[in-house]
């Protein structure tokens, strides 16, 4: 289920952030990679443009979202939390 909610979010990001230079995932996170003036000068921007697209698109989510925010040196990385909404019947241990 979270591998879906994952390739959701990918998609999502690649349709909607179009001024990002890749959006993949692995294991465990959802990877933005970003050239590092955008890092440095619009870190927050992309942050709100994240959390909107989420909230808009994907309100009923039942899996937390772990996004890792880079840049493309490998200098910087903001890696964040979007949790499921409160009562969504959120999986806990695999299991709802």
């Amino acid at each position: 289920m979270k591998e879906q909610l994952d390739t959701e979010v990918v998609k999502l990001f690649k349709n909607e952030l179009v001024d990002i230079e890749a959006v993949s995932t692995d294991s465990q996170n959802i990877i933005i990679s970003l050239s590092t003036i955008n890092f440095e000068q619009r870190l927050g921007d992309y942050l709100q443009r994240i959390y909107r697209l989420i909230d808009e698109y994907l309100p009923n989510r039942l899996e937390h979202l772990a996004i890792m925010v880079k840049d493309l040196s490998g200098q910087y990385e903001h890696v964040f939390k979007i949790w499921a909404p409160v009562g969504a019947g959120v999986a806990v241990n695999g299991t709802n």
